[in-house]
Formats: structure tokens, C-alpha cells, sequence
């Protein structure tokens, strides 16, 4: 998910014939309210309350049908909020508002037929700031006597998955890869166990490196347990081999 506490999903929501909660004088009836922010999207129904952020444009698109024959194309009418209030031909049927101030926002999207006959529904947007994904910090990074160790600091309001992808391993004066391993996820961290200190040490043979200094490289990726995702790709400092005894 996009941080947005979503509606149907898009690929469930259900079409309805009459949304109970619409109100409807005319012919024009509104089957489907779809909203889209970004990646995310939902289908508002009447009376329903959805979150949405600041600063990212809020797409708005009615899928109608009328119950008798119109003469004219309808007009889309959004009134986002007391003080703005845009409309389009339906044609496209879509229109689009950013909100720059958070706030519980009551939306009414209007159909109207241009003779008379128009159908309404509302629901409430709560537009607050986007909210950041799970933290991850490098504390610090030190050569130790058998190669390197690094500290690493996840921090985070909720429960967190954390996963060491794409691992490898180079040659420093080359910048060759000389090697690689498999992903590494840790055992599920708990929001009572946040923050959470996690050490890395890292050691490459000189037989691997040719008797050069080396480095490790992965991507850093922590899902929190509201699925937002923080991703790091990671380059170590360079480090001295060791020999094989």
C-alpha cells in the first residue's frame, strides 16, 4: 500500500447500479466514484470517510449511466471543498485538485444531465501530511583487525522486516566483483524492540581479492508492518584482506 487507507480495491470494487446514499433527480445515475493518488487508488462510496496526502494531485473519474435516453453529454461538477469547485464535460469526466492544507475535506461529486436532472454523492476526504516509511541509519563503519564492522540503526512505530539483498563483494582498486551470496532477511522486529541496533562484520580472503584492499556491497530494504517500504543501497569503505592460514 501508498500510506492511503484505502477503499475497495480497484480490482474488487464491485459496480453498482445505484450507489444506496447517492441522490438522484434525473436520469443520470453515478455507478463508480474512482480516486487515484499517485500509485494508489480506491472507489469512494456515499458517506465514506478516505485518507489522502498534501502535496500530490488527487484524481477524481465517474463512471455513470443513464436510465433513460439524454440529449446532451452530462457535466462533471467536484466541489473538493467550501472554497474550490471545478467541472468538466463527461467526455473525459475527470478532474483533478491538490490539496496543500491538511484537514477533513467533505467532497461532493454532481452529475448533471444540463435540462434539470442532477445526482450527487459525498463522502469526506482527511488530508494529512505523507507519512515516511520505516528509518534505517549507519551509525558507524571501522576497520577491525580481520576485515570491517559496521553498525547499523532501524527505528520505527511499528513492527519491521528488514532484508540484506543483492550482497556482493569487490576488489577495491579494480572495482571488480569477485563474488556475491544469497539474500538475508532477519527474524520480524517488534515495535517494542525499536530502535534496534544490528552489527555487520565483514571479512574477505586475500585469495579472493588478489592481496587487495575490498569493499561489500547490498541493497538495505525495511518493511514496516503497514507496508511502507525504506530501501538504502549500502557501499562499505574499503578494507584490508587477510591471508588464509
Amino acid at each position: 500500500m501508498s500510506g492511503l487507507t484505502l477503499g475497495a480495491p480497484i480490482s474488487e470494487a464491485p459496480v453498482r447500479t445505484q450507489a444506496a446514499g447517492d441522490v438522484q433527480n434525473g436520469p443520470l445515475e453515478i455507478l463508480r466514484v474512482r480516486v487515484r493518488q499517485a500509485s494508489a487508488g480506491f472507489y469512494a462510496l456515499p458517506g465514506g470517510s478516505y485518507q489522502v496526502t498534501t502535496g500530490v494531485p488527487v484524481e477524481l473519474w465517474i463512471e455513470w449511466s443513464p436510465t433513460s435516453p439524454v440529449s446532451t453529454v452530462p457535466r462533471l461538477i467536484v466541489d473538493w471543498s467550501p472554497t474550490i469547485k471545478d467541472n468538466i464535460h463527461c467526455g473525459p469526466c475527470l478532474l483533478t485538485n491538490t490539496y496543500n492544507q491538511g484537514g477533513s475535506y467533505s467532497v461532493t461529486v454532481t452529475l448533471d444531465d444540463r435540462v434539470g436532472g442532477v445526482t450527487k454523492r459525498t463522502f469526506t476526504f482527511n488530508v494529512g501530511a505523507p507519512r515516511n516509511g520505516p528509518e534505517i541509519t549507519i551509525l558507524s563503519q571501522e576497520l577491525v583487525e580481520t576485515g570491517w564492522l559496521a553498525y547499523f540503526r532501524f527505528a520505527y512505530d511499528q513492527g519491521v522486516t528488514i532484508t540484506f539483498g543483492s550482497i556482493k563483494w569487490w576488489r577495491a582498486d579494480t572495482r571488480t566483483q569477485i563474488g556475491q551470496e544469497g539474500d538475508f532477511t532477519l527474524p520480524h522486529v517488534d515495535a517494542s524492540q525499536l530502535p534496534f541496533l544490528f552489527p555487520v562484520l565483514g571479512t574477505l580472503r586475500c585469495g579472493e581479492t588478489g592481496g587487495a584492499q575490498g569493499y561489500f556491497t547490498w541493497t538495505l530494504e525495511v518493511v514496516g508492518d503497514d507496508g511502507l517500504v525504506t530501501s538504502l543501497n549500502f557501499e562499505s569503505i574499503p578494507f584490508p584482506c587477510y591471508l588464509d592460514r
